[in-house]
C-alpha cells in the first residue's frame, strides 16, 4: 500500500497547528509533525498492527500479529513504552488515521 502524508500550512495558517492532509482527509495530530505521522503510520501498516474498538467511544486496542503485547490506545495517549515515555508512537498514529478517514467529511 502506498500511503502520502504530506503537510498542509493552509491548516495551520487557520490555527490548526498539527493537522497533515492524508487522501484528502484532514488528520488532527498535534503530537506529530507530517515526517513523524508518515514514518509512523507506514511502519504500523508495514507491521500488520490492528486496531479492535472498545465499548468507550475512542478508545482502541492496538495489537500486532504474533505479538503478546495488547496497547490501550487514543488518539492522545497509548500504554506502549514509548507512549508511556510520552512520545508519539505507531499506534496513535494509526487511531489518529482511522478517526480522520471513518468520520464523515464535512461537505
Amino acid at each position: 500500500m502506498n500511503v502520502v502524508i504530506r503537510d498542509t500550512t493552509r491548516h495551520q495558517a487557520f490555527g490548526r497547528a498539527g493537522a497533515v492532509e492524508f487522501a484528502g482527509y484532514t488528520i488532527h495530530a498535534s503530537a506529530f509533525d507530517a515526517g513523524q505521522l508518515d514514518r509512523l503510520v507506514h511502519r504500523a501498516l508495514d507491521e500488520g498492527v490492528r486496531l479492535t474498538a472498545t465499548e468507550q467511544p475512542g478508545v482502541y486496542l492496538a495489537k500486532r500479529p504474533g505479538s503478546p503485547a495488547t496497547y490501550r490506545t487514543t488518539r492522545t495517549g497509548c500504554t506502549c513504552p514509548a507512549g508511556q515515555r510520552g512520545r508519539p508512537c505507531k499506534h496513535r498514529a494509526l487511531v489518529a488515521l482511522h478517526l480522520a478517514v471513518t468520520r464523515p467529511r464535512a461537505p
